[in-house]
Protein backbone atom coordinates (compact mmCIF):
# COMPACT_ATOMS: atom_id res chain seq x y z
CA UNK A 1 0.00 0.00 0.00
CA UNK A 2 3.22 2.24 0.31
CA UNK A 3 4.16 1.73 -2.92
CA UNK A 4 0.84 2.38 -4.49
CA UNK A 5 0.42 5.73 -2.40
CA UNK A 6 3.63 6.84 -3.31
CA UNK A 7 2.61 6.67 -7.12
CA UNK A 8 -0.61 7.91 -6.53
CA UNK A 9 -0.16 10.84 -4.60
CA UNK A 10 2.52 13.73 -5.11
CA UNK A 11 2.82 14.81 -1.31
CA UNK A 12 3.77 11.10 0.52
CA UNK A 13 5.35 10.35 3.75
CA UNK A 14 9.10 9.31 3.34
CA UNK A 15 9.78 5.67 4.78
CA UNK A 16 11.46 7.09 7.57
CA UNK A 17 8.23 8.33 8.61
CA UNK A 18 6.68 4.92 8.30
CA UNK A 19 9.18 3.61 10.49
CA UNK A 20 8.74 5.45 13.22
CA UNK A 21 5.03 4.55 13.21
CA UNK A 22 5.51 1.01 12.47
CA UNK A 23 8.11 -0.07 14.49
CA UNK A 24 11.09 -1.51 11.67
CA UNK A 25 13.84 -0.59 10.47
CA UNK A 26 14.36 1.86 7.44
CA UNK A 27 16.72 -1.09 5.73
CA UNK A 28 13.72 -3.48 6.74
CA UNK A 29 11.15 -1.43 4.65
CA UNK A 30 13.10 -0.64 1.73
CA UNK A 31 13.83 -3.85 1.17
CA UNK A 32 10.41 -5.05 1.52
CA UNK A 33 9.35 -2.17 -0.79
CA UNK A 34 12.10 -3.01 -3.47
CA UNK A 35 10.97 -6.73 -3.58
CA UNK A 36 7.34 -5.61 -3.81
CA UNK A 37 8.12 -4.01 -6.29
CA UNK A 38 10.49 -6.49 -8.17
CA UNK A 39 7.52 -8.86 -7.84
CA UNK A 40 4.82 -6.30 -9.70
CA UNK A 41 7.52 -5.56 -12.11
CA UNK A 42 6.69 -2.01 -10.69
CA UNK A 43 3.75 -2.10 -12.18
CA UNK A 44 1.47 -0.43 -9.93
CA UNK A 45 -1.57 0.30 -12.65
CA UNK A 46 -4.37 -1.78 -12.54
CA UNK A 47 -7.66 -2.11 -14.49
CA UNK A 48 -11.27 -1.35 -12.82
CA UNK A 49 -11.92 -5.24 -13.40
CA UNK A 50 -9.00 -6.67 -11.60
CA UNK A 51 -9.95 -3.58 -8.85
CA UNK A 52 -12.84 -4.69 -8.13
CA UNK A 53 -12.13 -8.42 -7.88
CA UNK A 54 -9.28 -7.89 -5.18
CA UNK A 55 -11.76 -5.56 -3.14
CA UNK A 56 -14.46 -8.06 -3.53
CA UNK A 57 -12.10 -10.11 -2.07
CA UNK A 58 -11.17 -8.13 0.93
CA UNK A 59 -14.92 -7.30 1.64
CA UNK A 60 -15.17 -11.43 1.72
CA UNK A 61 -12.18 -11.99 3.91
CA UNK A 62 -12.95 -9.35 6.46
CA UNK A 63 -16.48 -10.25 6.57
CA UNK A 64 -15.77 -14.04 7.56
CA UNK A 65 -15.95 -15.29 10.71
CA UNK A 66 -12.30 -16.55 12.33
CA UNK A 67 -12.08 -20.47 12.03
CA UNK A 68 -10.97 -22.38 14.73
CA UNK A 69 -7.93 -22.65 14.15
CA UNK A 70 -6.73 -19.38 13.45
CA UNK A 71 -8.63 -18.29 16.77
CA UNK A 72 -6.32 -21.02 18.29
CA UNK A 73 -3.24 -19.21 16.89
CA UNK A 74 -4.01 -15.77 17.90
CA UNK A 75 -4.56 -16.81 21.67
CA UNK A 76 -1.74 -18.72 21.33
CA UNK A 77 0.17 -15.95 20.13
CA UNK A 78 -1.32 -13.70 22.96
CA UNK A 79 -0.43 -16.42 25.81
CA UNK A 80 3.07 -16.07 24.30
CA UNK A 81 3.38 -12.38 24.67
CA UNK A 82 1.66 -12.08 28.30
CA UNK A 83 4.30 -14.81 29.16
CA UNK A 84 7.02 -12.36 27.60
CA UNK A 85 5.97 -9.52 29.31
CA UNK A 86 5.88 -11.31 32.74
CA UNK A 87 9.55 -12.43 32.06
CA UNK A 88 10.89 -9.22 31.23
CA UNK A 89 9.26 -8.12 33.81
CA UNK A 90 10.61 -10.36 36.45
CA UNK A 91 14.31 -9.33 34.77
CA UNK A 92 13.60 -5.40 35.53
CA UNK A 93 12.66 -6.57 38.77
CA UNK A 94 16.04 -8.35 39.48
CA UNK A 95 18.46 -6.13 37.64
CA UNK A 96 16.43 -3.21 39.67
CA UNK A 97 17.56 -5.39 42.69
CA UNK A 98 13.70 -5.19 44.33
CA UNK A 99 13.28 -8.61 43.00
CA UNK A 100 14.22 -10.01 46.82
CA UNK A 101 11.52 -7.75 48.18
CA UNK A 102 8.64 -9.76 50.00
CA UNK A 103 6.02 -8.28 48.28
CA UNK A 104 7.20 -7.94 44.79
CA UNK A 105 7.27 -12.02 44.93
CA UNK A 106 4.13 -12.64 46.03
CA UNK A 107 3.17 -10.40 43.28
CA UNK A 108 5.31 -12.41 40.61
CA UNK A 109 3.58 -15.80 41.93
CA UNK A 110 0.20 -14.20 41.77
CA UNK A 111 0.91 -13.47 38.24
CA UNK A 112 2.23 -16.72 37.32
CA UNK A 113 -0.46 -18.99 39.08
CA UNK A 114 -3.23 -16.70 36.83
CA UNK A 115 -1.69 -18.45 33.71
Amino acid sequence: MLSVHKFYTDPYFLNSDICRIGGVTLQALNSLEEDFLDIIDFNLVIDEAEYEQYLNGLKIFFNSPLSAETVSVIEDIKLAMVKMEQQEHSQRLMMSGSGSHPSTQGSNSQLLLQQ
